[in-house]
């Protein structure tokens, strides 16, 4: 028989105590799952909040290929690339660690092209179809790319600087972390596109299409926002005082707001 003594600390042992490895338990979980969270970035780092994308990765020496050999290959890494591949069927390319300088692909086939840390400086992109590809951690210098053809593409960490890019088509794309800065963009087609953390800063937007277009933490500053299309789409975004007076007429017009300061309107004779 025990003790009421002994009974006591059996009892401590079978409640007391499992209690308390529970409860430890729960804490390192808890600190495991955090710092977890926080090294992918999700929560509580400079990275989950930052729209800087993230610049290629492009480690070790770089070869020259002969472009005959390119085109009977469909995956191209860690390549320096000036080859005229203007017009060229590439559908489901995979493009990893390349430069391509003073590359001409000028109405080149890429849909479905995958393309990760790889740098275009003044290169010939004009009617590049790019449709369904995936682009991550790609920079653009200096490059001509009107007509290209985006459209159902997701873009993550993509950076265009002085780029001139008119009539780029990006219906129903997704971007992340998208940096665009000095680029020519007239008549561009956004619709039905998502755009999150992404910036286009200085950039000619005239006509451009953002209808049915969404947006999260999307800045336009300093960018010509006259004769927008779907204006009345661009909810959540941030503009400056400079750009008040263009944004402001163009939601008039696309709301049948006209201005008068006539009272009645005068009868004619």
């Amino acid at each position: 028989m025990l003790a009421i003594g002994s009974r006591e600390t059996e009892v401590e042992r079978k409640i007391v105590r499992p209690r308390a490895v529970y409860a430890r338990r729960v804490t390192k979980r808890t600190q495991r799952a955090g710092s977890a969270r926080t090294d992918t970035g999700r929560i509580g780092t400079v990275r989950a909040m930052s729209p800087v994308p993230i610049a290629p990765r492009i480690e070790g020496a770089l070869t020259a290929p002969v472009a005959g050999n390119l085109l009977d290959d469909r995956q191209w890494t860690q390549l320096t690339i000036s080859a005229d591949l203007a017009g060229h069927a590439l559908r489901g390319l995979d493009v990893s660690a390349c430069r391509f300088e003073g590359a001409r692909l000028t109405g080149a086939d890429l849909q479905g092209a995958r393309i990760v840390d790889s740098v275009f400086a003044d290169c010939e992109l004009s009617g590049t179809a790019l449709s369904d590809a995936v682009l991550t951690r790609v920079e653009l210098r200096n490059c001509r790319m009107s007509g290209m053809i985006l459209s159902s593409a997701k873009l993550r960490d993509v950076r265009a600087n002085e780029c001139k890019i008119d009539s780029l088509s990006m219906r129903m794309a997704t971007t992340e972390r998208m940096y665009l800065e000095r680029c020519l963009l007239r008549d561009a087609d956004f619709a039905g596109s998502r755009l999150e953390l992404s910036r286009l800063f200085d950039c000619d937007l005239t006509a451009a299409d953002f209808s049915k277009t969404t947006f999260r933490d999307v800045r336009f500053h300093g960018s010509e926002l006259g004769g927008l299309r779907g204006i009345e789409h661009l909810r959540g975004i941030v503009i400056d005082q400079q750009q008040m007076h263009d944004f402001a007429l163009g939601l008039f017009a696309a709301h049948d707001v006209t201005i008068d300061d006539e009272r009645e309107p005068t009868a004619r004779s």
